[in-house]
C-alpha cells in the first residue's frame, strides 16, 4: 500500500488530503461500517474505517479529527478502546455509535465515567450523524487553537 508521511512525521495512506478533515470509524460490523464510510465521504470527509479495536488503536494519530466508535465489538470493548484513544489524544471527540444501550441509566452511567462527545443510535437518521459529526469537528479545532494558543513559547 502506497503510504505517505506528511511534516509532522505521521504515516496516513495516500488517499488523505490535509484540506479535509478525517474521521475514524470503528465498527465490527461491515455493513455499518461500509454504510457509515459512504455517508461521511459523500459529504466530503476522509474517512479512516477499522473494523476492530485493535486496529483503530494502531491507526489513531494526530491527523484524526473524530473518531466513530461502536460499543460493542468482539476483540475489545469500545470503552477500552475509547481509553487507549484518549490515552494519546485526550482532546480527540469521540463519538458513540452504538445500538446496544436501551436504558437511559446505561448511557447516563457511561457519558459520566468517560465523558463522550455524543451518542448516536445506529441506524438512526443519518444528518443526526452528520450534525454530530460537524459538531465534533468544529469542537476539535476550537480546542486546537486554545491549546496552541496558551502554550508557552520556546
Amino acid at each position: 500500500m502506497n503510504r505517505v508521511v506528511n511534516q509532522k512525521g505521521d504515516k496516513n495512506s495516500g488517499k488523505h488530503k490535509p484540506d479535509k478533515p478525517i474521521i475514524m470509524i470503528v465498527d465490527d460490523e461491515d455493513t455499518v461500517l461500509k454504510m457509515t464510510e459512504l455517508i461521511l465521504e459523500e459529504e466530503g470527509y476522509q474517512v479512516e474505517p477499522c473494523s476492530t479495536g485493535k486496529e483503530a488503536t494502531d491507526k489513531f494519530n494526530e491527523s484524526i479529527n473524530a473518531v466513530i466508535l461502536d460499543i460493542s465489538m468482539p476483540d475489545m470493548t469500545g470503552l477500552e478502546v475509547f481509553e487507549k484513544i484518549k490515552a494519546k489524544n485526550p482532546y480527540v471527540p469521540i463519538i458513540f455509535h452504538t445500538g446496544s444501550f436501551t436504558h437511559n441509566d446505561d448511557r447516563r452511567d457511561i457519558r459520566r465515567q468517560f465523558r463522550p462527545h455524543a451518542y448516536v443510535i445506529k441506524g438512526s437518521d443519518p444528518e443526526q450523524l452528520l450534525d454530530t459529526v460537524a459538531s465534533a469537528v468544529e469542537s476539535y479545532g476550537n480546542i486546537l487553537e486554545n491549546v496552541k494558543v496558551k502554550r508557552p513559547k520556546p
